[in-house]
């Protein structure tokens, strides 16, 4: 009698206790999607950071750009917005190819997308006014002294050898340095850091050609005559080898003359020079003057001639810092 009336214990043809467990059911699954909507994680803000090699604010196109997060998150997505392909990662690098302004979007485990615009300028670009603010020569010897120089007037020089950071930057108006290898390479001259005002030039180094032995250099030297000089008490005025190029650059166009040369050199207009390495075809400083003033090359196929230039210069020193021999290298 008791089985009866339990199985009659019915509402809508449902026993009551199979009504209680879905109410149950009912009640556990309706928190559990509550408690999904309250603790879903909001979207905390991602702040980024853009970087240059120079570490400046303004970005220009064909240069690496660094962005970084402090967030952690296994899954960081970069967007930036010139239809290249998207990069991931709390680190990343990227080159603008056209200048323009473009809106770089971070994404965060796929859900949380947060956008910050860049403006990116075009780059520097020589123009023949350019060229003329670097003076130098456009090739040169592995482990030769070169000499970079400008007229522009600036407060601030930058000299760097682009893409090759083994080179450390140089300060001033004229800089001096050696190349290590050979090679083509461009010498970045920034004026008062700012990038607006960099200029640029090319420069090819080659193989050196090994010197001819110098064994012979003596039998030039007159050493009972410098003897007597160093007995005198007046001392010659010193130059740089970067200006005793500039000044024979003027003897090539007719400017100076072996003369104005007297009050640096030993022997004055005597003093022994070296063309070009070759030590057994030694000359006078004044025939040397006359040869590089007479000197011209032919251009492209012959049209014409254009002066030789300077490529180095090496001065060798007495005792009172007066110049013993001169060692020439022209193109």
């Amino acid at each position: 009698m008791n089985s009866e009336r339990i199985l009659t214990r019915k509402t809508l043809g449902l026993d009551y206790r199979v009504w209680r467990v879905m109410l149950v059911l009912f009640v556990l699954s309706t928190g559990l999607f509550s408690y999904k909507l309250i603790d879903k994680p909001k979207c905390i803000q991602v702040d980024f950071k853009i970087k240059t090699i120079d570490n400046d604010s303004v970005y220009y196109t064909d240069e690496i750009l660094s962005f970084s997060t402090l967030r952690f998150e296994k899954n960081i997505t970069w967007d930036f917005g010139d239809n290249s392909p998207s990069g991931t990662g709390t680190f990343i690098t990227h080159r603008f190819a056209k200048e323009g302004k473009y809106f770089i979007k971070v994404t965060v485990n796929s859900d949380c997308g947060f956008t910050r615009p860049i403006t990116i300028r075009k780059a520097v670009v020589e123009t023949p006014d350019a060229k003329e603010q670097i003076d130098g020569h456009n090739s040169t010897f592995v482990g030769a002294r070169e000499s970079f120089t400008t007229l522009a007037k600036a407060n601030d020089y930058e000299w760097t050898v682009e893409n090759h950071p083994e080179y450390a930057p140089l300060y001033g108006q004229s800089v001096t340095c050696k190349f290590l290898s050979p090679g083509d390479f461009t010498i970045k001259l920034t004026l008062d850091k700012d990038r607006f005002k960099i200029y640029r030039k090319s420069i090819t180094v080659v193989e050196n050609e090994k010197p001819k032995p110098v064994e012979k250099i003596d039998k030039l030297i007159d050493y009972d005559k410098l003897a007597k000089l160093d007995n005198e008490t007046s001392e010659k005025a010193s130059i740089s080898e970067l200006t005793f190029s500039e000044y024979l650059g003027k003897v090539i166009s007719g400017k100076f003359f072996a003369k104005d040369f007297n009050d640096y050199l030993c022997l004055e207009g005597k003093t022994p020079v070296i063309f070009n390495h070759k030590a057994d075809k030694q000359v006078t400083f004044e025939q040397a003057c006359a040869e590089l003033n007479g000197k011209r090359k032919s251009k492209f196929l012959g049209l014409g001639k254009k002066a030789v230039h300077i490529k180095s210069v090496r001065l060798n020193r007495g005792k009172d810092k007066c110049i013993t021999l001169i060692e020439i290298v022209y193109d």
